[in-house]
């Protein structure tokens, strides 16, 4: 029997998406205070320089197993962490970034700001054997 794919299950694996942006301000004016009186030279403003565009993070968040796959107790002690691979749809998931979490007490992580387009994410666990769960892949995801 293959222990690789009998080691976990996976509760659940949300990804919340947040995006980041800017926001409007206002301007301070007093009622019933006139404004100075003004030149009579037209002023050129350039235009505002938008911001560039800052990206989108995806955040992911899970609960521990508390079994594994074939229906044995898991431990809270025998998790050892989690393995976090995030790719674009036309990469493959070999082509991913892989982020290793070596605090089992851990459940959540925050990409850092990946571009537009569609993007899976997957999630394995990894006991204290060294042995890793079958990946939990959410996606395609599309980032704004």
């Amino acid at each position: 029997m293959n222990n690789r794919s009998h080691i976990f299950s996976i509760f659940f694996l949300t990804v919340l998406l947040t995006a980041c942006g800017g926001g409007g301000g206002g301007g301070d004016s007093t009622p019933g205070q006139e404004a100075p009186p003004s030149d009579t030279t037209p002023v050129v403003t350039p235009p505002p320089v938008p911001d560039p565009d800052p990206g989108t993070t995806a955040t992911l968040n899970w609960t521990a197993p508390t079994t594994r796959v074939n229906g044995d107790a898991l431990a809270a002690n025998e998790i050892a962490g989690y393995e976090v691979i995030y790719y674009e749809e036309n990469a493959g998931q070999g082509a991913g970034t892989v982020v290793n979490i070596s605090n089992p007490a851990t459940t959540t992580y925050t990409t850092p700001e990946l571009p537009m387009g569609n993007w899976y994410f997957a999630l394995s666990v990894i006991d204290s054997e060294g042995l890793y769960s079958d990946f939990a892949i959410a996606g395609p995801i599309a980032l704004p």
